[in-house]
């Protein structure tokens, strides 16, 4: 008996159905890559946008609130505090007793970043400056005319009624204040004050006296706080980084320049706006400063490899109804040497300050 032939189900595959095999799988791969890079490309960019709302929107929430708390408890006392010098302090130059709410400092150039300085107390009792009642050099001590006595770790200024110079002095702890409810009046028992310090000049509780600078260094937008201690400033903090891939910051004074209440300019810190000189301005004009016109230049976390080009808008362009402003445009050049480039968005934000419109008088 014969033993039957089997044939093969499947023939073997040609050399020319091999190579079409493959490339059809090298197709099919390359279909799921483009698919997976598309995805990845969406989802980078997402995140990169996400990245840009998100680090703008904090820049601008946080300066809102700085710059509606600047003023707090140091306004009412403004006509008093305008007769205060620096000499009397040590610490920057920025660092003053005078009533000035909110000071920009300009940067170098146009494409150089302000800094904004914000000055602020916290005083939970008193509003307005107290008449010094007595004055005791052993053991040193004033007696001011409130029933209301002082918080604790706080600060207060004492403006001389004679001369120009302020004195700034820590509160003492409860153990060294005495209230007479009687008398309505309250002793703080202190190291020691000033000689030209007497009865009848006024005394101003700051509470917590509080100096923040804003900056821009490296790409990151910091902090410092500096404190009213020891009769001068100290900086308490060094630099917090608040707000990263910051890279452009600039701000502008809203002006009221008939104090009805209404802005009527916009403008930089030059001029009889810049810092040197408005720390030696009268009253009358730091009164004019009403509002802050703030901007923000950010950058995405990550480079784009698509974005080669350079980086070109304009803050400050439009001036609202019945008011003067001046923009500038803002060119970030694209770094040729590198093959890939960001993203940036702007925000810009006009912010009433409104201890400066509410304590400041019209006259």
């Amino acid at each position: 008996m014969k033993t039957p032939i089997r044939m093969p189900l499947h023939k073997g595959m040609t050399l020319i159905e091999t190579m079409i095999s493959s490339l059809l799988g090298i197709l099919l791969i390359y279909a799921v890559y483009q698919a997976f890079e598309l995805s990845e490309r969406v989802k980078h960019n997402t995140m990169a946008a996400a990245d840009l709302r998100v680090s703008g929107l904090s820049a601008v929430f946080l300066m809102e609130r700085e710059i509606s708390n600047a003023g707090s408890g140091l306004l009412p006392a403004a006509p008093f505090l305008a007769h205060c010098q620096d000499a009397p302090l040590i610490g920057s130059a920025f660092l003053s007793l005078r009533p000035l709410p909110a000071v920009i400092k300009k940067g170098l150039n146009d494409d150089a970043n302000d800094e904004l300085f914000i000055f602020y107390g916290t005083a939970p009792l008193h509003t307005v400056p107290l008449a010094i009642t007595d004055v005791s050099p052993s053991p040193a001590s004033l007696t001011v005319q409130t029933p209301l006595g002082f918080s604790e770790n706080g600060s207060f200024v004492v403006v001389p009624s004679a001369g120009k110079n302020c004195y700034a002095y820590n509160t003492p702890d409860a153990s060294s204040i005495s209230v007479n409810h009687i008398t309505g009046t309250t002793h703080l028992f202190i190291d020691s004050f000033h000689e030209d310090v007497h009865k009848d000049d006024l005394l101003i509780d700051l509470g917590s006296a509080i100096r923040r600078v804003y900056y821009v260094k490296d790409n990151v937008f910091y902090m410092q706080e500096w404190r009213l201690e020891d009769h001068k400033w100290k900086l308490k903090t060094t630099g917090d980084p608040l707000i990263p891939d910051v890279v452009r910051f600039w701000a502008q004074y809203g002006i009221d320049t008939d104090k009805d209440n209404n802005i009527d300019q916009w403008v930089p810190a030059i001029g009889i706006w810049d810092e040197d000189s408005l720390r030696k301005a009268p009253l009358d004009q730091i009164q004019q400063i009403r509002a802050l016109r703030i901007a923000f230049v950010i950058r995405s976390g990550e480079p784009d490899k698509e974005i080669k080009n350079d980086y070109i808008t304009s803050v400050f362009p439009d001036c609202p109804l019945y008011t003067t402003c001046s923009g500038k445009t803002v060119h970030i050049a694209h770094d040729a040497s590198k093959p890939y480039g960001w993203r940036y968005r702007t925000y810009e934000v006009i912010i009433p300050m409104r201890n400066a419109i509410w304590n400041f008088w019209n006259g």
